[in-house]
C-alpha cells in the first residue's frame, strides 16, 4: 500500500478535512541497538521511534504550499512522545520561506562529515530555531545556494534568546564547499562561525569542517571533524574523527561504521566508538550517548 494512502486513511480517522484531501505522504524510521559500554552492561532497547507526514499543494496563484510534522519517542521510554518538528513553507521560483521548528542555516556547516552512526559527537554550531523560526532558502542556481534565517532557539525560565544565521554552498557532481555564520542573543551570547567541504575520489565520499563559537561571558569553543565512506555493492565502510577545545579541555572522538542494507528499506549496522578522557568526563555518565567507548549492533527500518 502506498505511504500517501496510508496517510490519508490517518488524516481522515483524525477528521482533519484539509489534511485529508491533501496529497500527503506517510515517513518514519524505527531502530532496535545492542550497545556494550566500556565498564557497563550489555543493553538492548528500541532507541528511536519516529513518524512523520509531509505534504505540499499548488495554491491558486502558482506557488507551493507545504508542510512537515514530525513525532518521535527516543530511548524506548512508554508514552514520552514529542513533536520534534513542524514547518509550514511557501516555495515558487523565487526559492521558498520556511515557517516553524527549522534548523539555523548556518548549521549545515556541520553537515559535510556527517559519515556513519557515531558521526556528530562533538558537534559546534548549536542554535537551532524553535517553533518561532523563519528562513528563506534559494534555489540552486548554477551549483550555487544561499540560505538565511531567524528565530527563537530557547523558551527556558520564560525567557527567549534570538537566533540568526546565513551560509552560502557550492556544489558540483564532484566537490562542494558550504561557509556559514550565525549568532543567538542572551545571557552568553554566542556567534557561530564555520566552514565544510566535501568531494567524491575514485568511490570514496570525503568530509572536512572546521567550526567556532565565541561566548560572550563564558568560554570559546573550536573544532573540525575528518570523515568518510567507502561503498561497495550493500555494504559501506565509514571512518569518523572529531575534535572539540573548550578552553582547557580537549574532546576527542574516533567511530567507524559497517552498515549493509538488506533491502526493503532495512539496513544493519555494526560501529565503534573510542573517546579520549576529557570527552568521557564532558558526557553524561552511564548514558549510550557517546559517553564511553562502546560497540554498537543496529536493525533499522525506514519507510
Amino acid at each position: 500500500m502506498k505511504k500517501s494512502i496510508i496517510a490519508l486513511a490517518i488524516a481522515g480517522a483524525m477528521t482533519v478535512p484539509m489534511v485529508a484531501q491533501a496529497d500527503a505522504t506517510l515517513f518514519g524510521e524505527i531502530r532496535y541497538d545492542i550497545t556494550d559500554v566500556d565498564g557497563d552492561n550489555t543493553n538492548s532497547n528500541i532507541s528511536r521511534v519516529r513518524i512523520g507526514v509531509k505534504g505540499e499543494e499548488t495554491m491558486d496563484n502558482g506557488l507551493t504550499a507545504g508542510y512537515f510534522i514530525r513525532y518521535d519517542a527516543k530511548d524506548g521510554a512508554n508514552g514520552n512522545v514529542s513533536l520534534h518538528k513542524s514547518t509550514v513553507y511557501v516555495a515558487g521560483d523565487f526559492g521558498k520561506v520556511v515557517m516553524g521548528d527549522t534548523d539555523n542555516p548556518n548549521q549545515s556547516v556541520e553537515d559535510r562529515t556527517e559519515y556513519g552512526l557515531y558521526s556528530g559527537e562533538l558537534t559546534v554550531v548549536d542554535t537551532e530555531f524553535s517553533g518561532g523560526g523563519i528562513a528563506y532558502e534559494s534555489n540552486n542556481i548554477n551549483g550555487f545556494k544561499f540560505a538565511a534565517g531567524m528565530g527563537n532557539v530557547d523558551q527556558k525560565d520564560n525567557s527567549v534568546d534570538n537566533s540568526s544565521g546565513i551560509m552560502v554552498s557550492y556544489d558540483t557532481d564532484t566537490f562542494g564547499v558550504t561557509v556559514g555564520a550565525g549568532q543567538n542573543k542572551g545571557a552568553n551570547n554566542k556567534s557561530n562561525y564555520g566552514i565544510s567541504a566535501s568531494a567524491k575520489l575514485a568511490g570514496f565520499d570525503l568530509g572536512a569542517r572546521y567550526s567556532v563559537q565565541k561566548v560572550n561571558a563564558g568560554t570559546d569553543i573550536k573544532g573540525y571533524a575528518l570523515g568518510g565512506s567507502y561503498a561497495v555493492d550493500k555494504l559501506t565502510f565509514s571512518l569518523q574523527h572529531e575534535s572539540r577545545k573548550t578552553g582547557s579541555l580537549k574532546e576527542k572522538a574516533f567511530s567507524a561504521s559497517v552498515d549493509y542494507a538488506l533491502g526493503g528499506n532495512a539496513t544493519v549496522t555494526l560501529a565503534a566508538l573510542s573517546v579520549n578522557k576529557d570527552a568521557e568526563a564532558e558526557r553524561t555518565p552511564g548514558k549510550n550517548d557517546g559517553s564511553k567507548d562502546q560497540v554498537k549492533l543496529r536493525y533499522k527500518i525506514t519507510f
